[in-house]
């Protein structure tokens, strides 16, 4: 039979009187016994006091953790619950050996998995053994993920988050961003150290493939941002407008060419009077002196150009904006 207050004490106090092997609590038990029963029930209490208080530590891999109770637990029963501070932060999918039991899958619900680095270093998560899923659940984990982006109003960064400004941080120091990140948003020196994204004077879009397939509805096209491209970067504060980038449009223009005449002297002894193939004069006065010609219908070519308007400076391109500090939860 078991011993501990969570693998062998009934709510039942009729039955307590044999439950555990280590305390005797017997009617018409030996007064000798008495003492011997007393202490072994402090010392349970202690045990569980000790397993519920965060005290003992995990120990295994990122993905594969063990860990020892004080109580002992000789046999998984639905229920089992103690409380543990983490050796490592998690990995994907991890599992727990509880007191050599076997190793079981850590969820955070039925069915899910922590992601990774969910679980941190050195903080305190409460295991409940859950009997008809084969699972350890996990409760007391935050709501943030490693490598989401945190927006702050204040300049001090917030708890386990580093600025979100590219720098190259230590892949060491940070093992649970650098497995979410890798290198997508930079290599660092290739080797000890990685980048995390840059958002310096960005907004910040969803990426257009996102569920397999391209929306479309941001591209590189004309100076754009390539979409489908994590930590893709595009865009401009300022643009000048190219003349290809005018809407349809049209200008009016107008203008006349000058007057003109053209006047000859000839002289004639006859008032009918004709010759050449271009005009015929008629009627023409006796001293036939400085009479004014018109000329046949005719065209002038002429070339106009409207005034130019603007100056081809660059429009401002900026949305209506708000400043804040951007950081990653990075877990560590």
């Amino acid at each position: 039979m078991a011993t501990g207050v969570q693998q062998s004490w009934s709510t039942t106090a009729a039955s307590n009187a044999t439950a555990d092997t280590a305390i005797n609590w017997r009617e018409g038990q030996a007064a000798s016994t008495v003492n011997n029963s007393a202490r072994e029930m402090m010392a349970a209490v202690k045990r569980l006091a000790l397993d519920l208080s965060g005290s003992i530590v995990t120990g295994g891999t990122k993905t594969a953790y063990t860990v020892t109770t004080n109580e002992g637990f000789a046999a998984l029963a639905n229920g089992l619950t103690f409380r543990a501070r983490m050796n490592v932060a998690s990995g994907s999918a991890p599992t727990i050996n509880v007191d050599g039991l076997g190793a079981k899958a850590i969820n955070v619900a039925i069915g899910k998995a922590p992601s990774i680095g969910k679980l941190l270093k050195d903080a305190v998560y409460q295991f409940t053994y859950k009997s008809t899923d084969d699972v350890w659940l996990v409760s007391g984990v935050g709501e943030r993920n490693v490598g989401d982006i945190v927006w702050s109003g204040a300049d001090a960064a917030p708890a386990l988050c580093v600025l979100a400004y590219g720098q190259a941080i230590s892949r060491t120091d940070y093992p649970a961003l650098y497995e979410v990140y890798g290198t997508t948003y930079g290599v660092g020196d290739g080797s000890t150290t990685f980048n995390v994204p840059d958002v310096r004077g960005r907004v910040i879009a969803g990426q257009d493939d996102m569920g397999g397939v391209s929306a479309d509805r941001l591209t590189n096209q004309s100076g754009g941002v390539e979409g489908d491209t994590l930590g893709a970067v595009g865009g401009s504060e300022t643009h000048a407008l190219t003349s290809g980038q005018n809407g349809t449009h049209s200008h009016s223009v107008s203008g006349n060419t000058g007057g003109t005449s053209s006047t000859f002297t000839y002289s004639a002894n006859s008032a009918n009077w004709g010759g050449g193939s271009n005009l015929t004069i008629t009627n023409v006065a006796a001293t036939g002196l400085g009479s004014t010609i018109t000329s046949p219908s005719h065209t002038h070519s002429i070339s106009l150009t409207s005034a130019e308007s603007g100056s081809g400076t660059a429009h401002n391109n900026v949305q209506p904006t708000i400043i804040l500090n951007a950081y990653v939860y990075a877990g560590a």
